[in-house]
């Protein structure tokens, strides 16, 4: 096995956060769109250039993230599975009931959602029939009067994982291109787009009159097949960056509401997030202080994102300036909690968030809640995969060990959100923060980070955009 395959995927593995590769914005010539004028483009969408509605309209909106949908005619079963799943700690097998569960709670509720939104990841490695299944299932809530738009995420694109399992062996099978993948989901936001975005897999849509999405593709697949490796971070090139502030600057001139979703974080997370290697530095986007800077500085301040598998809501600002950005990230679908969002956004700028969480799926779950079923899957994952990684990082086979329980308990409570540690918690991680051995104190003082939950909540909260109040 290659060495570094094997620690990326031990590594984010261990932290559930999810790998894989594709390179949205880079990619630039790749994912070519059809190059229409902006005016002629809005003209074939029937969209309108006239202001936006009354101050007392409400954007009404759902969104689930990583739901990594993966067809199970691939193989659920065998020594070459088995091995994959040891690995990987998501709920694959199950994957297809979640989605079924997620989507019809989003029927029940179909009147409080003007459409639904999905930051990538949409299949496990790309698998050209996992897209197809996806898709299929999506399609009933379009059918029902829900508009879907989605856009990519590192697993979705030229992934060389795309693979199905037969007893000891893994048999490679059809990925898509960039072009495939805006063919397949043309009726789930790249039909509806205004415009594309130059060079990507990006888009401009407006699901609601007077509210403008950005989709934003911010994945590098570019050279996945070449190096047999699919490329986990994610990056924002200058034709999308200069995109971005052209439609924002566009928007604000024609009264739009707007905000972007993308895949890879905007900003960080939990402090030092970018410099922790394999299990930071690549679930946030390259260069991200300049860059989230400059798209703030543009006037976007509400980005929606996925791919490190955990609720969390930050608010980035800067030191002597007023500028700020909202960036929300939300779990996977098939990682526990299992949630997807509920979102409105009225033109005074408040935005409310709520969070649910799948809590029952038509599958057998050793007669365990499926939350339950959910929680010990995830916790037994990293519990058996906690010392290896823990050695990886320098920490001797003793201290981690010792360390495994607070690691296994810290990450659990950042993937649900509202991190609220006990004061025993708490003092055992400033413990290992003083201790002499660099290993230790290190990963400590990530650990402690972790524990450290920062305004808004991270799960249900309240915030406003031209403000940058939180209630």
């Amino acid at each position: 096995m290659n060495t570094k395959r094997y620690i990326v995927v031990t590594a984010t593995s261990f932290f559930l956060l999810v790998q894989a590769g594709c390179s949205c914005d880079a990619d630039a010539d790749e994912a070519d769109a059809g190059k229409n004028s902006d005016a002629q483009q809005r003209e074939d969408t029937g969209q309108s250039d006239d202001a936006g509605p009354t101050e007392e309209q409400r954007f009404r909106f759902a969104l689930f993230s990583d739901p990594h949908f993966y067809d199970t005619d691939l193989g659920t079963g065998g020594q070459a599975f088995e091995a994959y799943i040891a690995l990987d700690r998501k709920l694959l097998v199950e994957s297809p009931a979640i989605l079924d569960a997620t989507i019809e709670a989003l029927q029940k509720n179909r009147k409080d959602f003007d459409f639904v939104i999905v930051p990538g990841d949409l299949t496990k490695d790309g698998e050209r029939s996992s897209h197809e299944k996806f898709i299929a299932r999506i399609r009933v809530l379009e059918e029902r009067g829900l508009q879907v738009y989605v856009c990519p995420g590192n697993h979705d694109i030229n992934n060389p994982d795309a693979r199905s399992f037969e007893g000891e062996t893994t048999i490679p099978v059809d990925s898509v291109t960039p072009e495939e993948f805006a063919e397949l989901y043309a009726d789930f936001g790249y039909r509806q787009a205004i415009e594309r975005a130059p060079d990507s897999l990006g888009y401009l849509a407006e699901p609601v009159e007077g509210l403008w999405v950005l989709a934003i593709d911010s994945c590098k697949y570019r050279d996945n097949l070449a190096s047999g490796i699919s490329e986990i971070s994610g990056a924002l090139s200058e034709s999308t960056l200069s995109w971005i502030e052209r439609v924002v600057a566009e928007a604000k001139q024609k009264k739009k509401s707007f905000f972007g979703f993308m895949h890879h974080n905007l900003v960080e997370h939990f402090t030092e997030q970018s410099k922790l290697p394999l299990l930071g530095d690549e679930y946030v986007v390259d260069d991200w202080m300049q860059v989230s800077r400059r798209v703030a500085e543009a006037g976007l301040r509400l980005v929606f994102s996925g791919h490190y598998h955990a609720q969390d809501i930050t608010k980035q600002s800067w030191q002597e300036s007023d500028l700020f950005l909202f960036d929300v990230e939300t779990g996977s679908l098939i990682t526990y909690p299992d949630p997807f969002r509920k979102v409105s956004i009225e033109k005074n700028g408040r935005v409310e968030i709520t969070s649910e969480f799948v809590d029952s799926i038509d599958f057998d779950t050793d007669d365990l809640d499926f939350l339950e079923y959910s929680k010990r899957f995830l916790h037994s994952g990293i519990d058996n995969l906690a010392v290896d990684y823990l050695n990886l990082l320098g920490v001797s086979e003793r201290d981690a060990l010792a360390m495994r329980p607070i690691a296994v308990e810290t990450l659990l409570a950042h993937y649900a959100g509202d991190e609220d540690p006990s004061e025993q918690s708490r003092l055992q991680v400033e413990g290992y923060m003083a201790s002499s051995d660099l290993g230790v104190s290190v990963l400590a003082g990530y650990l402690k980070s972790l524990q450290t939950d920062l305004p808004p909540a991270d799960n249900d909260a309240i915030f406003n955009i031209e403000t940058g109040e939180i209630e």
